[in-house]
């Protein structure tokens, strides 16, 4: 999408100020609007089966924002969620209540067992009509909703049941759809989700009278794409076979948002380059089919809004696609999102590219100026840093500036009982959980241990089943404590917790490779790699970008079982997040064939702040994945 043109820089206080009064005055006004008129006993207006809106005289359009002021009113919404997102949420969720809209069908006692939630049931009016079932009922829990000035552009339908995969296939058949965008896992947190409606590899499923054969199944990191011939088999007739194409985002929790944005925006990018037939429904779904189902909807709908009308109404949107399906849109979380992604599209625009271009992109010294400059303006939607905040907790952090956000932060499994400084608040540690591109790989990103925070590293090290650790720092007070004794066999004691070097490789000068074992009490052992190079000593660049690609190659070789690694440098910012960001960036290259540096540099910094930290260190990522292309032997090696 083409950006549209905000400029970060003009920071008129005035302005802001002026902007941000006045939408919140006129958010009082309809929210005192609304009670008012609910004190006054007026009744909702009695809707039939057809009608959507029973309480048109509410004013919700006031709530548009002109694409020019987005970044203005996100920062002050941001900044104030109680009075502004959660305000204008709360009111969306009583004009909801409001509603009287027929759901008689759904309701039905022989069509309850149709119904993976039992609140969760369409509209009579805009529900997906099947042709006659075998038990003479036409129905499936499915709504069409408009999109942007386009009747019926979706079906929002809850994930099938083991009794309801047959009919789903019948839908998707009958409608003509060749899309399905799923949004769900088949289990999430030990629940089933969705039941599994597609084969496994190559194989050829049967689902009543329909068979889906699998063509193809490509992994791009944060989501699926499979591709898959759907084929009617009816008696005594040929046999007809249509192609559908399924977009499987496999990050978004139930009830919540993905933990960085890029992913998702790759994912709609994707639907909209490989969905050409737009005169017919998309099928979208997610559990129930109404959360994380009309968070995806409604930023299609808004896109298309900003390129038409040049803004964005959040709260209208919403609203409408609750009078098409039950609670689309189902949190404030979700709500939050929808801003976010759209406030994103308008400042930061277009960040991907060819990695052809790398070179010439890290040449352009202005441009990733501009580009590091932009990352200021990016905050992830749960910035609460409570944990590392707390007073007992503040004394274990080196870099104040460097706080890990509690929704990524990396928790002990377990307490102390040693009332040593050490075990003070044993639960905490400055260190944050990083998502890799591939989503099964995970990183833990953390300072450089301090004499008060060792047995907290070496707890990190046994409570996750940390391979192996990749320490960019040297030595010394300022920087990184020794936590361990540099002696072969010597044990080092600290509460419950011994560590042992068992090996040590000093064959090279710019790079040491150690062995530790490490238990607990005599029960819980664990032998862990560890690896202490600094690239930052090298003399030019090119020395370090050599350096950092070989320790992103040898880090490969120590992961095991998708279980997790540990990097760190002094904050567990600067040079880890380097670290990090060339490590997903060729990951993506070696699948994609593109590049993102300034959103995946963005991303990171959602997880864990400051990563990347300084011009310098942005430039270096930039320069260092130039030299994969420049020198492809060196880019074969990682």
């Amino acid at each position: 999408m083409t950006p549209v043109h905000i400029d970060p820089g003009d920071d008129n206080t005035a302005l802001t100020v002026g902007i941000c009064i006045g939408l919140l005055a006129i958010i009082s006004l309809l929210i005192a609007v609304v009670l008012y008129r609910r004190q006054k006993g007026k009744p909702a207006k009695s809707s039939t089966s057809e009608e959507t809106d029973p309480d048109p005289n509410v004013e919700v359009k006031d709530y548009a924002i002109p694409v020019n002021q987005l970044q203005s009113v996100y920062k002050c919404f941001s900044n104030n969620v109680e009075e502004t997102f959660q305000a204008q949420f709360l009111s969306i969720k009583e004009k909801s209540e409001k509603l009287s809209i027929d759901i008689d069908t759904g309701i039905r006692p022989d069509h309850r067992v149709r119904n993976r939630y039992k609140n969760i049931v369409p509209y009579d009016y805009n529900r997906v009509k099947l042709q006659t079932l075998e038990d003479d009922s036409d129905y499936v829990n499915a709504s069409f909703i408009n999109g942007f000035r386009c009747e019926n552009k979706y079906i929002a339908t809850q994930g099938p049941l083991d009794a309801t995969l047959g009919e789903f296939w019948q839908m998707i058949w009958e409608q003509n759809c060749s899309t399905i965008v799923m949004l769900a896992n088949l289990y999430e947190k030990n629940k089933k989700k969705c039941s599994q409606y597609w084969p496994d590899g190559q194989e050829v499923a049967k689902f009543g009278k329909f068979s889906v054969q699998m063509n193809m199944e490509e992994n791009y990191g944060s989501y699926v794409v499979r591709s898959m011939t759907l084929t009617m088999d009816e008696s005594n007739c040929v046999s007809a076979s249509r192609s559908v194409t399924q977009y499987h985002f496999t990050t978004w929790p139930d009830h919540g948002v993905p933990a960085t944005t890029t992913g998702l925006m790759r994912f709609c990018s994707a639907i909209e380059a490989g969905s050409q037939d737009v005169n017919v429904p998309i099928v979208v779904h997610c559990s129930a089919g109404v959360g994380r189902t009309g968070t995806y909807i409604g930023l299609d709908i808004l896109k298309n809004q900003i390129k038409v009308e040049n803004q964005i109404d959040v709260f209208e949107t919403v609203f409408n696609m609750r009078k098409q399906r039950i609670d689309m849109v189902q949190t404030l979380d979700q709500y939050i999102l929808l801003h976010t992604l759209l406030y994103e599209i308008c400042l930061f625009g277009e960040t991907d590219f060819p990695s052809e271009e790398a070179t010439s992109r890290a040449q352009d010294l202005e441009r990733l100026e501009a580009e590091f400059g932009l990352l200021e303006h990016s905050e992830p939607i749960n910035a609460s840093q409570d944990a590392a905040f707390s007073e007992e907790n503040s004394v274990f952090n080196r870099d104040p500036e460097v706080l890990p956000y509690d929704r990524t932060l990396v928790r002990l499994l377990s307490n102390g009982d040693d009332d040593s400084s050490d075990y003070a608040n044993f639960g905490y540690i400055n260190a944050s959980v990083i998502q890799e591109y591939n989503c099964i790989d995970t990183t833990i990103v953390t300072q450089g241990p301090m004499a008060t925070t060792q047995c907290a590293f070496w707890r990190l090290i046994l409570d996750r089943s940390v391979t192996a650790v990749i320490m960019l720092t040297d030595v010394d007070e300022n920087s990184c404590d020794e936590y361990w004794i540099d002696e072969l066999d010597t044990q080092l004691n600290i509460g419950h917790v011994t560590v042992t070097m068992t090996a040590k490789d000093v064959s090279r000068p710019d790079m040491t490779k150690r062995q530790f074992q490490v238990e607990v009490k005599g029960v819980l052992k664990i032998s862990v790699s560890h690896i202490q190079c600094n690239p930052w000593k090298a003399t030019s660049n090119k020395e370090i970008a050599n350096q950092l690609l070989e320790l992103i190659a040898q880090s490969r070789l120590l992961r095991r079982d998708s279980l997790p690694i540990v990097v760190h440098c002094k904050d567990g910012a600067g040079r880890s997040g380097v670290f990090c960001a060339l490590s997903n960036l060729l990951d993506r290259c070696r699948i994609e064939n593109k590049l993102d540096v300034f959103r995946t540099v963005k991303d990171l910094r959602n997880t864990r702040p400051l990563m990347v930290r300084t011009l310098e260190d942005y430039n270096l990522v930039y320069e260092t994945i130039a030299s994969c292309f420049s020198d492809q032997s060196l880019y074969a090696n990682v």
